[in-house]
């Protein structure tokens, strides 16, 4: 199950972050965060290490990560919401195990998790391929959804190079 939450994550970093982080690029947020990794070289007066931290973490504010990738995937209708929930959920419950109790209920859970990420991956790969028309969707338990990518799909990342799968 990590595999398959982790291998959705390198895709999407690899093959999104950048793109959707340059299009939702602030330039004012941006250079206010200048302005303040500035300030605290400025007028701290710490060691240097400590102040290196601190910019980094400014340096850091406002940066795109996989699930909020992922979550603008889902606003543009190229995954759903179930997908962002059931592979953040599979990838926290993989993760970390120790913070879970295994029963026959968190089996179910874990398989449902599965199956949605499973259709995940899917959904990015013919994303990436720049499949047009229709496929299913498995929706656990025994439903299932019929889906089509058209044109519009595609527009929200113009630039997206399918070459590099």
């Amino acid at each position: 199950m990590l595999t398959l939450a982790v291998s959705i994550e390198g895709l999407i970093n690899d093959l999104f972050l950048e793109k959707i982080a340059a299009k939702n690029r602030d330039s004012k947020f941006e250079e206010k965060k200048l302005e303040i990794t500035e300030a605290v070289r400025r007028s701290l007066n710490i060691d240097h290490v400590h102040i290196d931290t601190i910019c980094k973490q400014v340096s850091n504010w406002g940066r795109i990560n996989t699930k909020s990738a992922l979550s603008y995937l889902e606003s543009n209708g190229v995954i759903d919401s179930l997908h962002v929930k059931k592979w953040s959920d599979l990838r926290n419950s993989s993760a970390h195990p120790s913070s879970v109790t295994f029963s026959a209920g968190r089996e179910e859970k874990n398989t449902v998790r599965t199956i949605v990420c499973i259709g995940l991956m899917y959904r990015i790969i013919l994303f990436l391929l720049q499949y047009k028309g229709e496929f299913f969707q498995l929706i656990p338990p025994n439903n299932r959804e019929r889906i089509t990518f058209d044109d519009q799909v595609f527009s929200i990342l113009a630039e997206t190079d399918s070459s590099k799968c």
